[in-house]
């Protein structure tokens, strides 16, 4: 039997890799070597030998990226009817057996400049004691991203690694029916609602809505930020009925509810809907995101305030709560957040609903 010195040189994998133009066959190459390196570092392999097998990992998922970004430039673009839009990009990650995620990760890798890359292995060997990693790839692919970043695109939805102050430019405009999100409530967050309003009059159809949940403690101020750019329409009601309660000690009270804030673009041109709504008792769902909502409230928004085929924006995305909620209901989604672990956070949980492990 060979051994794993004789399986894995990187000359050779170099060479392999080169040959290799297909995203089935590079997966099935970063497998076998991802096998193999949980074997060397199981069996207390040198460190050069671990490398290597690491090394050729990491050029394969570079190689893969930059396959799967060729992918996505050469499909429809996101914002077609949804009728004429083709799975060609779905159907490429089932023939790789490839998942969302590791696509996105791949993805991010490529961007690193070929230049870049070989300094990245140097360097790691250079300082004797250090390992190649997948993890440290993707952290330096994620310096190279153009800005605005990419987050990840599939068949469905589209998320962003964008800055709404900077105006979230690579949301098209006009292109989303409906808006529903979840910003931030303290003092210091309130110029991300007049942040809001603006990306909201761009991206939003005409008569078009946009759905804002709030704290009561600034409310006129929210209110005021917001009708800078939009329409206000009404105020709903978003009852969070069970024991747990948010305390504001502040202000002396356990809030059983929350204002939902509803803005347009223009006129209201929407469905009849009531304006008491609320999440399942209980359902104060903070495991993904230290201010996440829960999925059957937004979903119950979702399905008053859009209709399937229709293009949902939530752009504080969190913990994804309404990309699962819009996706799950027959909506196109697009979410855009600040922090890549929102990114990341979501992109799980959409491979858990499509019974997907994420890498």
């Amino acid at each position: 039997m060979q051994s794993v010195a004789e399986v894995i040189q990187i000359t050779a994998a170099r060479r392999e890799i080169a040959a290799l133009d297909s995203l089935p066959g590079l997966k099935e190459y970063f497998d076998r070597t991802s096998a193999l390196r949980h074997y060397a570092k199981g069996a207390r392999k040198d460190r050069d030998l671990q490398n290597d097998i690491a090394e050729a990992m990491v050029r394969a998922a570079w190689k893969a990226g930059g396959l799967l970004r060729e992918v996505e430039r050469g499909k429809p673009g996101p914002h077609k009817d949804r009728s004429q839009t083709v799975t060609y990009f779905g159907d490429v990650l089932k023939l790789a057996k490839l998942d969302h995620m590791t696509a996105h990760r791949w993805q991010v890798i490529s961007h690193i400049p070929e230049d870049r890359l070989e300094q990245f292995f140097a360097g790691v060997r250079d300082n004797g004691k250090a390992t190649i990693t997948m993890a440290a790839a993707y952290k330096l692919g994620k310096q190279f991203l153009p800005d605005p970043g990419i987050g990840a695109v599939g068949e469905d939805y589209e998320l962003y690694l964008s800055d709404i102050s900077k105006g979230t430019k690579e949301i098209k405009d006009a292109s989303v029916d409906v808006i529903i999100t979840d910003p931030p409530y303290p003092e210091d967050f309130l110029p991300v609602f007049s942040d809001l309003s603006k990306v909201a009059a761009r991206v939003l159809r005409p008569g078009g809505a946009c759905l804002v949940m709030s704290g009561q403690s600034f409310l006129p101020d929210v209110i005021g930020r917001l009708s800078e750019h939009l329409n206000y329409h009404w105020m709903l009601g978003y009852l969070t009925p069970g024991g747990q309660s948010v305390q504001l000690w502040d202000r002396h009270v356990n809030t059983f509810w929350k204002p939902v804030l509803w803005f347009v673009k223009g006129e209201y041109d929407g469905r009849w809907t009531g304006d008491v709504f609320k999440s399942d008792i209980n359902d104060n769902d903070k495991r993904f995101h230290e201010w996440g909502q829960s999925e059957s409230g937004m979903a119950r928004l979702v399905e008053a305030f859009s209709q399937e085929t229709e293009t949902v924006l939530d752009p504080f995305l969190g913990g994804g709560a309404t990309a699962l909620a819009a996706l799950t209901r027959n909506r196109r989604f697009i979410g855009a957040d600040i922090s890549q672990e929102a990114i990341d956070t979501t992109l799980r949980r959409l491979e858990a609903i499509h019974g997907l492990e994420a890498a």
